[in-house]
């Protein structure tokens, strides 16, 4: 069942799941800060025009999530709209419909979805609801 989420009481679950998928990712040896991931689900969550966030349940566990934002193009006219985070092991399908009638509902111009997990089915995913790739996200860790 996939549901927009307004309730914060749903933040800790959300963020445990994203833990399994971030270990997966590019970024898996950058600690994940809670603190931050927490602030932008709440913050998504409370901006109804602007961000909205979607999570699939099977029951009451956690199956992904997707965190959308529209924003101003900095150099045209409009908006777009795109994804903080987005992953899933069920519905992926669906919770991308959904944020996509949110995006269209309120007049963007464009849906931008971001690939920077490193994880090679995004991008056949995104292709196959109808996007297609107009760049690429380059990457280096930066030791300290």
């Amino acid at each position: 069942m996939i549901r927009r989420l307004y309730d914060p009481k749903h933040v800790p679950k959300l963020i445990q799941y994203a833990r399994g998928w971030h270990a997966k990712s590019v970024t898996g040896t950058i600690p994940l800060d809670v603190k931050k991931s927490d602030v932008l689900l709440r913050a998504s969550m409370m901006a109804v025009d602007t961000g909205a966030v979607w999570a699939s349940f099977v029951g009451n566990k956690v199956q992904g999530f997707l965190i959308g934002a529209l924003i101003d193009w900095p150099y045209l006219e409009g908006k777009y709209a795109t994804d903080w985070a987005f992953i899933a092991d069920r519905n992926g399908r669906e919770l991308y419909r959904a944020f996509e009638q949110w995006a269209t509902s309120r007049g963007v111009n464009a849906i931008q979805m971001g690939v920077s997990s490193g994880l090679p089915q995004a991008g056949a995913f995104y292709e196959s609801v109808g996007l297609r790739q107009v760049g690429g996200v380059y990457f280096r860790e930066v030791k300290r």
